[in-house]
């Protein structure tokens, strides 16, 4: 009658059939905005690279470690920049397209995770403690030390994910949470430059900045749920009305050839009689 409600804990339609016709009519916008959002992210590895390479890597010292230094965090940001070529390819693939909407989703979640993950590895105090350098402080630049620049990226990834990605709020709010995860065992693994009482501050603000997104995404979700509710009640009333037009018609037109018959009948018995 009134058509399928939403659930307001779950933001899911109650309606199996409704849920899947939302789900469907998502798979098309998803996948034109990953493919945008991939793009967009491998255009900036691409020119934050050629940066560094014209700067001559100015974010590390002159040492005698710099050669190995540039090579690993070179590496690092090609297997990013590959990652989001492929991930941008993947999405334009006929499987990408022809799978089910959960596989579509848990597939860009998992890829922004390695992009994440990606992001983290490639600071340079990551970098030169995963080369086995005990005292980054000699092989860093003083202004690149700090994790002001890697908390710079990981808030544009919390920023444009709700806003770019049409992924469900469960699956953003993970992905949100696990760069707070990742921050904090960056810290405990490979030790940090920033102060522990700054440390602090970062993840506080992190996971506000985490929360905000969260609810950002869940109201949108919410206002796209009630929107399509809108619609389908909208074209369920209007099939209604057709439905109910076309059997006026058929009956009326049924009735003008019953009488028409009756007419034609009298007239042939009058002339008959006559």
């Amino acid at each position: 009658g009134s058509g399928p409600a939403v659930r307001a804990w779950a933001l899911c339609f109650a309606e199996k059939e409704a849920e899947a016709a939302f789900v469907q009519s998502r798979k098309a916008c998803l996948r034109r905005n990953a493919l945008v959002y991939f793009g967009s992210l491998a255009a900036f590895l691409t020119v934050y690279s050629t940066v560094c390479v014209l700067s001559g890597w100015a974010m590390y010292s002159d040492t005698s470690e710099k050669d190995r230094l540039v090579t690993v965090h070179s590496a690092i940001m090609g297997c990013g920049l590959a990652l989001t070529v492929f991930y941008a390819i993947a999405v334009r693939s006929t499987a990408f397209t022809d799978s089910r909407w959960m596989t579509l989703e848990m597939f860009v979640a998992c890829a922004l995770f390695t992009l994440v993950f990606v992001t983290f590895a490639q600071h340079p105090w990551n970098v030169s403690r995963l080369c086995g350098i005990s005292d980054p402080h000699r092989v860093i630049d003083a202004g690149m030390e700090q994790d002001l620049r890697l908390l710079m990226f990981v808030d544009l990834y919390l920023t444009t994910l709700p806003l770019m990605l049409r992924l469900r709020w469960e699956f953003l709010g993970g992905l949100a949470f696990a760069c707070v995860v990742l921050y904090l065992g960056s810290i405990f693994a490979l030790g940090t430059a920033t102060p522990a009482s700054c440390c602090i501050m970062n993840v506080i603000f992190l996971l506000l900045v985490c929360s905000m997104s969260l609810v950002c995404r869940r109201n949108l979700e919410r206002y796209e749920r009630n929107f399509f509710l809108q619609v389908v009640q909208e074209r369920t009333r209007r099939g209604e009305a057709e439905d109910r037009l076309s059997e006026f018609a058929h009956n009326g037109t049924a009735k003008l050839q019953q009488k028409a018959g009756a007419e034609e009948a009298f007239a042939g018995q009058s002339r008959v009689s006559a």
